[in-house]
């Protein structure tokens, strides 16, 4: 964990200590333009960060009820 300082809405920096997947979640919370609930709608999904935006990996498929494939 390392100190940072990162802005925040309004314009404002704090300091904060910051993991590797912390940072990537205030850098989407960022992209979106402060707007948490944004983050989860997030439509960019070649974004690198993509996966990682929720402050965890996304595992694709976990959690999620797939639709039953169509026979041909």
């Amino acid at each position: 964990m390392i100190k940072h300082t990162i802005r925040k809405d309004g314009g404002k920096t704090v300091t904060v200590n910051l993991t590797p997947i912390k940072a990537i979640r205030h850098q989407c919370i960022e992209c979106m333009g402060f707007q948490f609930r944004e983050v989860a709608e997030c439509t960019s999904q070649l974004c690198p960060l993509f996966p990682f935006r929720m402050g965890k990996a996304h595992t694709p498929g976990r959690g999620r009820k797939q639709a039953p494939e169509k026979a041909a």
